[in-house]
């Protein structure tokens, strides 16, 4: 990723897609989420046979925040939750969108005291993937002006992860990823 965005040099990159949700946050299932900053929780080194952490992050820009508090704002999450569905299964819960810290991990989270690990790392974390962390680090070598993470959340990262609503996380993932470029690019032509 660092290579591809030091010989194209967007001034703007991002990722889109889905990751685990925490409930106690009340995050709901298709919810989305943008990361205010992204960490890894499994950087560290064994120590007298504990684990200890050292805890990398990266902050997403200012601006990109900005638009996602204006956008929670506006009618812009019921206008994406009333879009035809494409024949995706929706939960019947109204969209919402969370900012807050996105813990990365390389692996799949299915159990809960792995996504605590997370927690114990940033007790506001609010999801969990796998990639964020690597993507923003590496726009962050990359000097990429503005990047950010928009996910939505298809499960809890628990022992009862299943697919059944990941295409319409993936949906209202792209969709609010949509209107924040469209910001972006109208701010940037003023």
């Amino acid at each position: 990723t660092t290579k591809v965005l030091t010989t194209w040099n967007p001034s703007i990159a991002a990722i889109m897609g889905v990751g685990g949700g925490r409930k106690e946050k009340h995050l709901g299932l298709g919810d989305i989420v943008v990361a205010d900053k992204c960490f890894h929780y499994q950087f560290g080194s064994f120590e007298d046979g504990e684990f200890a952490r050292e805890l990398v992050n990266e902050n997403v820009h200012r601006q990109v925040l900005d638009i996602a508090g204006n956008l929670r704002r506006t009618t812009a999450l019921s206008q994406i939750q009333n879009l035809p569905s494409r024949g995706v299964k929706k939960p019947k819960t109204v969209l919402q969108c969370h900012i807050g810290p996105m813990g990365s991990a390389d692996l799949v989270v299915k159990d809960v005291e792995k996504f605590g690990a997370a927690i114990g790392a940033d007790r506001k974390t609010i999801a969990v993937d796998m990639e964020s962390y690597a993507f923003m680090h590496s726009t962050a070598l990359a000097r990429t002006p503005v990047s950010f993470v928009v996910k939505s959340v298809s499960d809890f990262a628990d022992a009862e992860k299943d697919d059944e609503y990941r295409e319409y996380a993936k949906f209202t993932a792209t969709e609010f990823f949509k209107r924040i470029a469209e910001a972006l690019i109208q701010n940037s032509q003023e």
